[in-house]
């Protein structure tokens, strides 16, 4: 349920800026949470939603008096704990996503045409294509969408 990377979207809250690699999910995603994750923060009373490419993450306060905050830990800085967000709508509205480009989605043979009419159909090798394929993988199967919340008053 849920989760996923997200490419090329990063954040910037309160003096504190990186990337997010993705959203934790539960079942076939790419980012699991994993008991021993879980285990490790519910103690502070933090859930693990998502990390950056650092292996930095970012929690959700789960109960308390900071329940509903959202927090970024940086391994780098022994675990410290920063507040990025109030709740996370706002933490949302803080990240930003550069579209996936169109050229990343075409096929290979689509990419080997088009370097064939520049006149560049000599670069085309085996690395390239698997370069290729690989992106391919990627993003074929992703969709990027806008995330919008409404008041539930």
């Amino acid at each position: 349920m849920g989760g996923g990377y997200t490419p090329r979207t990063e954040f910037k809250a309160k003096g504190i800026s990186s990337d997010v690699r993705g959203f934790y999910g539960v079942g076939a995603v790419g980012l699991s949470v994993s008991q021993e994750m879980i285990s490790s923060w519910i103690y502070q009373k933090l859930f693990p939603i998502a990390c950056d490419t650092f292996g930095n993450y970012i929690l959700l306060c789960i109960t308390g008096a900071e329940y509903g905050n959202i927090f970024f830990c940086d391994h780098e800085k022994g675990m410290n704990l920063s507040l990025i967000a109030k709740d996370f709508p706002s933490f949302v509205r803080a990240c930003k996503s550069d579209k996936i480009p169109e050229a990343a989605l075409r096929s290979i043979e689509e990419r080997k045409a088009a370097l064939i009419e520049r006149g560049r159909g000599h670069i085309i090798t085996p690395a390239l294509i698997e370069m290729w394929q690989k992106e391919l993988d990627k993003y074929s199967n992703m969709q990027q969408e806008e995330v919008t919340f409404s008041r539930l008053d």
